[in-house]
Order: structure tokens, then C-alpha cells, then sequence
């Protein structure tokens, strides 16, 4: 069950999962005492700030923050506005905090939490999946909702793309991954530029002029490890395989 990977500067693979969170240092998987002593589970992002401290999202308990001297959880309690977290992001002295339920900016100055109002539906909450950048403006995908631009007091639509799962710049070009498809689009209208017959796009990994993008494939059997190169999606699951085989 694990949900989410992530190495650090030292070159530390950190794994998450709903039971904990485990760290591997050369040949070694130990679990991580600042998570077991909060018993944080149910793990769904990580990230690492310029001072090396970790940030940890957990799905029903907030974040657990820690660094070499200190451990901190962060949750309703101290003003984030939901306990259910999914997604991490960095910019600038500040973690951008994506929730079942909204927005939360926190100083990694001073932990101090702003919660840009927004435009809540009476159908469903507010689901936020990703966070991207561009021209130094903080942007974020929901499930529902569409596209916003993060600001410090409030959150604005600039698209009504729903269902988004995941984004990364590459290259200097926006890409969202949709539940049906993934799309190009234009990083100053955000308008659809170009669509792949992608679904379901849950990471992204860029590599020099490469991207790599895996697929889950939940509602078609259309899920796998692929290449965007040269505006062309190359299938890499069958030649990964090879090598393993």
C-alpha cells in the first residue's frame, strides 16, 4: 500500500503508505520514529524543504513536519483547513498545502497558516490534487472544481478543467493529467493545446529533455509507464519488463 516515493538530497529513498512511513539509507528500510511515535499513516505526499526538513501529508491527520532537532504535526488544530491531505508543494518560504477541503499556505519561516477563501459547490468539496508554477504564480488542480491560481487571500479560477489528477512544467510547457486525458496546455490562457489518449496520469518525472509519466489505468486497461518525447507518447512498460526479465 504504498501511495507515495520520494528521495531526498542525501540520496534517501522515502517510502509512505497507509501503515507508516520508512525510510532506505544504503541497503536499509527502517522505519521512521517521528512517524511511529504520532502513529502518522495513510501517506500521501513528501516533500523536503532548502533546510532539509521534511514534510510529510497524511490523509486524515494533517502533516508531520520534522528536522534534525524538532518534530511538529500540523492539523486543524493549529489552523490548517483540513486534516485530509493529499498533495505538498514549495515555493519561496512557504509549503503550499493541498486538503479535501481547500488551500493552506504555512511559513516554513514561522508556521504560520493563511487559508484563501474560495468558492465552495454545494455538491461536493473542494478537492485539490497538485500544485504547479509558472511565472513565479502558484497554480493548483481539483477533481471538481477546475484550475486555480493561489493567491494569499483568495483562490481564482483561470480553468474549468476538471477531474485533474496531477501537472508538472516541462520543458517550458504545462501538463495536466486528467481521469481520461493527459493535455498540453497553454500556460498563459489555459487553453487545451494538444491531448493524449492518456488516462489517469498520477506522476510525473522529468529527466534532460525527457518526461516520464505513469498511468493507473483505473477505468481502462490502458495504465503503464510511458514517454513523452518529441511530442509523441512512447509505451516504456514492455521495454522496463525486458530488462527485468
Amino acid at each position: 500500500n504504498i501511495q507515495a516515493s520520494f528521495v531526498d538530497s542525501a540520496g534517501n529513498l522515502w517510502l509512505g503508505s497507509r501503515a507508516g512511513l520508512s525510510v532506505k539509507n544504503g541497503n536499509t528500510f527502517k522505519n521512521v520514529p517521528q512517524a511511529a511515535t504520532y502513529k502518522f499513516n495513510n501517506i500521501y505526499d513528501i516533500i523536503e524543504d532548502p533546510n532539509k526538513a521534511k514534510w510529510i501529508a497524511g490523509y486524515g491527520q494533517g502533516i508531520l513536519y520534522f528536522n534534525k532537532q524538532s518534530t511538529k504535526l500540523i492539523n486543524e488544530k493549529n489552523g490548517l483547513v483540513s486534516n485530509n491531505v493529499r498533495s505538498l508543494f514549495y515555493l519561496d518560504d512557504k509549503i503550499y498545502v493541498g486538503t479535501l477541503n481547500g488551500i493552506s499556505i504555512i511559513s516554513t519561516k514561522d508556521f504560520s497558516i493563511i487559508n484563501p477563501i474560495f468558492t465552495a459547490h454545494k455538491d461536493y468539496l473542494f478537492n485539490v490534487t497538485s500544485f504547479f508554477t509558472v511565472n513565479k504564480k502558484v497554480y493548483a488542480t481539483t477533481i471538481n472544481n477546475g484550475l486555480y491560481e493561489v493567491t494569499t487571500k483568495k483562490l481564482i479560477k483561470v480553468s474549468d478543467l476538471k477531474k485533474g489528477f496531477s501537472s508538472v512544467v516541462h520543458n517550458g510547457k504545462l501538463y495536466i493529467g486528467t481521469q481520461y486525458n493527459l493535455h498540453e496546455i497553454n500556460p498563459v490562457n489555459f487553453e487545451i493545446v494538444k491531448s493524449f489518449n492518456i488516462s489517469s496520469v498520477h506522476r510525473f518525472l522529468s529527466v534532460n529533455d525527457d518526461l516520464y509519466l505513469i498511468s493507473s489505468g483505473i477505468f481502462e486497461n490502458k495504465g503503464g509507464l510511458f514517454q513523452l518525447k518529441n511530442n509523441e507518447i512512447i509505451m516504456m512498460s514492455d521495454f522496463f519488463r525486458s530488462i527485468i526479465d
